[in-house]
């Protein structure tokens, strides 16, 4: 969710060869970029998909995991945004965060501990980095509604 350009696009889909990326992202101009670089790249593995991120357009469980990177705190609504993926990623998916110093939106991992956890989560495991961290997390249940 929120794909942007496709900076980690092409590399994802490379990485799972038998499997499926959508990119989804609000801004149309961003889909057409990262839809230019798949073509370029010949990935056949992956499909651009325009929407908002509180309402995502896709069927309950059809999804192995779910990744952010810097946005969950550029969305209108977070824990509306995670009842959401909470319905679209299958128990037992993953939900993948990472945020970056420096992002003005950015969410410290009490913040993303506090929402996940009352969308259906649990933590997994935490890998920090340079600049930030990612943060992992695994569907327990569904959320209802």
């Amino acid at each position: 969710i929120g794909s942007g350009p496709g900076y980690f696009s092409i590399e994802v889909a490379k990485r799972i060869p038998d499997g499926f990326l959508v990119l989804f992202d609000i801004q149309y101009e961003m889909l057409k970029k990262v839809s230019m670089k798949l073509e370029r790249e010949r990935i056949k593995n992956a499909i651009a998909v325009q929407g908002n991120a509180i309402i995502l357009p896709f069927n309950i469980g059809v999804f192995d995991m779910v990744f952010l990177v810097t946005v969950l705190g550029e969305v209108e609504d977070p824990n509306i945004c995670l009842h959401s993926i909470n319905k679209v990623l299958r128990v037992g998916g993953i939900l993948s965060i990472t945020e970056m110093e420096g992002d003005p939106d950015a969410l410290s991992q009490d913040e993303i501990n506090q929402l996940v956890v009352n969308n259906g989560f649990v933590f997994l495991e935490k890998y920090p980095s340079f600049k930030g961290f990612t943060v992992n997390y695994k569907k327990i249940s569904q959320c209802s509604g």
